[in-house]
């Protein structure tokens, strides 16, 4: 169980293990071409509050195999892939404020049961 904080604009797909949690910060940007630029095994907690884009022809912004996730997107950010954010089975807390963008599919596809606590912008 790591906490991690990127606050760069040069990182390029980030994994993380299960009970790992990541805060991108306003000033941190997450790319990548041909990957997820966000993966985690799950369950896993995301609080965004810069930038993740996902530009090639495969992967999603962020993708989370397993259920038990908490992800909060905030006002600040843009959050986009081939799907915005996938989760797997199981419970999930999501909460946007944020834009999450699905280029060629759903901005937001959660494969379980989830809760959606609040969305002002999908």
């Amino acid at each position: 169980m790591t906490a991690f904080v990127v606050s760069d604009r040069r990182t390029t797909t980030f994994n993380l293990a299960a009970l790992d949690s990541l805060h991108l910060t306003s000033t941190g940007l997450i790319t990548a071409t041909s990957a997820n630029a966000i993966f985690g095994t799950g369950p896993n907690t995301l609080i965004v509050d810069g930038d993740v884009i996902q530009g090639g022809a495969f992967g999603d912004a962020i993708r989370l195999d397993t259920g038990g996730n908490n992800v909060t997107v905030n006002a600040s950010s843009v959050v986009s892939g081939l799907r915005g954010i996938s989760s797997g089975d199981g419970f999930n807390a999501f909460s946007n404020s944020g834009q999450i963008i699905g280029t060629s599919g759903a901005g937001v596809a959660f494969f379980g049961s989830e809760a959606i606590r609040s969305s002002t912008a999908v």
